[in-house]
């Protein structure tokens, strides 16, 4: 596997590379970073060339200025997706996303749809789709069980703590922190724009997971996929499948790859 650093306005992001042949691009969901999909990698890179990176301000992309705490809105991350593929090829890639990376990629392919070959976005949290009534209320950073609650209503299952090296328990805990303080409330109000969207949904696939229906982030797949006027490709697991990638999810998501 290679690691570099790719310089961004106010910070330095990490980012890993392995496998060979087309390039893919991986982004992960709240507190994941360049590992969170390594399972997804490790079944792909025999095919494929599969990138991925730590967004800024988490553990191994430090940012310029250590004190800020401003939320970072998905049009920051989406042009950071950008300069990270830019860094790694001038042809157009394949991209994969899960929860928050799916609205990443939505962006990356609205502000820079030539850097994307095919875009799969695996259950986006698009809030904006669904009533306030129906939205998870955001999740206090010094509450656990407020997070937990967060998480169940997006489908997702706090897994029991494993024993990991403490570098990486250390990291991964720092990386949940950030998420919460800086990155779901950006979720929360981003509004994709559909009408630049639906000029390139030939690059665009919207994806939900069949056990993911009665949840919110699942919901919120299908009403975008309602609004762009195309189908919802339906993978096996729920919102969490991305990080297992299981033997039916691994098969969907190269079928996939292959038709593009």
């Amino acid at each position: 596997m290679k690691t570099a650093t790719v310089s961004v306005p106010g910070a330095i992001l990490h980012y890993q590379v392995c496998g060979c042949g087309p390039l893919l691009l991986l982004l992960s969901g709240g507190g994941g970073d360049a590992d969170a999909l390594g399972a997804l990698a490790d079944s792909l890179e025999s095919d494929y060339t599969v990138a991925s990176y730590d967004r800024r301000g988490y553990a191994r992309s430090p940012l310029d200025d250590p004190g800020d705490t401003s939320i970072i809105p998905i049009e920051i991350a989406g042009d950071d997706a950008h300069r990270v593929l830019a860094a790694l090829t001038s042809e157009p890639a394949y991209v994969f996303g899960s929860s928050l990376g799916a609205l990443i990629g939505l962006e990356l392919l609205t502000r820079h749809p030539d850097q994307v070959r095919l875009l799969i976005a695996h259950e986006p949290p698009t809030h904006t789709f669904i009533p306030e009534s129906e939205r998870p209320p955001l999740p206090d950073p010094n509450d656990p069980a407020s997070i937990a609650k967060y998480a169940a209503a997006i489908g997702v299952k706090l897994a029991a703590p494993t024993s990991l090296p403490p570098e990486v328990e250390r990291r991964r805990a720092l990386n949940g922190k950030h998420f919460v303080r800086r990155e779901a409330r950006s979720a929360r109000v981003y509004l994709p724009d559909i009408e630049r969207l639906a000029t390139v949904t030939s690059r665009l696939v919207l994806a939900g997971g069949e056990d993911g229906r009665p949840f919110v982030a699942y919901r919120c797949a299908a009403k975008a996929a309602e609004r762009l006027g195309v189908p919802l490709v339906e993978f096996p697991g729920d919102h969490a499948a991305p990080l297992l990638a299981q033997p039916g999810f691994v098969e969907k998501l190269r079928a996939l790859l292959a038709r593009a």
